[in-house]
């Protein structure tokens, strides 16, 4: 699994042109057979802060996307920022839900082996 996050930083004038910028991408990015979640969220606080992010099964349409005509939405709203955005794509390999909570929980504290070596 891909999950790429994108954290940008507009000024107050700027911030509905992220904002649609970004909802514009998000539903034809869902739509991709690949792209299993696809969300634009509003940080409250001083940085007020936009974040996106996308998860894809598939590296290889992953790639895709970003080389394609909608991605450029995406770029023109990283322009948008005032300060450098925080920008991260990560390749996982495992995920893990509830039975690792409770794993943890039921050992009083202490990982597993198993656990403790998962991202």
């Amino acid at each position: 699994m891909i999950l790429s996050k994108l954290r940008l930083f507009p000024t107050p004038e700027k911030r509905r042109q992220v904002l649609a910028a970004l909802r514009s991408v998000q539903g034809p990015t869902q739509a991709e057979p690949s792209c299993s979640a696809s969300q634009v969220y509003e940080e409250d606080g001083p940085e007020a802060a936009v974040l996106y992010v996308e998860e894809w099964n598939s590296e290889s349409e992953f790639r895709d996307h970003v080389r394609s005509e909608l991605y450029r939405r995406i770029l023109a709203a990283i322009d948008l920022s005032k300060s450098a955005p925080e920008i991260g794509i990560y390749q996982i390999s495992n995920v893990q839900g509830l039975e690792l909570i409770q794993q943890i929980r039921e050992c009083g504290g202490k990982a597993p082996a198993s656990a403790a070596s998962s991202p």
